[in-house]
């Protein structure tokens, strides 16, 4: 139960990201990262499978392991001359719950799942203590304080 107090985002990433990666393509299967907000978590998970195919070389891509070596990132994918037939995103999961929405880059992602898990939060606060909870997040987003009058 939510007590009176200071809490933070903390994140826990299996697949932390990297500069100029921000499109789902660029991520295993599975969990990217589990953010927890008091009680409150959240997960996000990139699913779906990859196949692109090169219009150039007539070439199929299933991962960026098979990319050619001018295919680096978000950028160079971008202008690159191929054809998109299968592209993997990003879910989110809050407390068990699938919220079935569907991101393709990991900041809408980590902005949808960091919105859900405080509403969660707010949520608990209101329930646990049967009153409505001061909930200020910093400039940042990644810290609350919590207190009920």
């Amino acid at each position: 139960m939510p007590t009176a107090g200071k809490y933070r985002f903390d994140y826990d990433w299996s697949q932390p990201p990297s500069d100029g990666m921000e499109d789902a393509v660029w991520f295993e299967p599975g969990l990217v990262c589990r953010v927890k907000l008091g009680e409150a978590w959240g997960s996000i998970v990139c699913a779906g499978d990859t196949k692109i195919l090169d219009n150039e070389s007539g070439d199929v891509y299933y991962c960026p392991s098979d990319f050619p070596q001018h295919i680096t990132d978000d950028k160079s994918l971008n202008l690159a001359d191929v054809a998109w037939e299968m592209n993997p995103w990003f879910e989110i999961v809050v407390n068990d719950e699938d919220e079935s929405v569907i991101f393709h880059t990991i900041t809408e992602a980590l902005d949808g799942v960091k919105s859900q898990v405080e509403s969660f939060f707010r949520s608990m606060c209101q329930i646990e203590n049967f009153l409505l909870p001061s909930v200020i997040m910093d400039k940042e987003g990644n810290e609350a304080t919590y207190s009920v009058s």
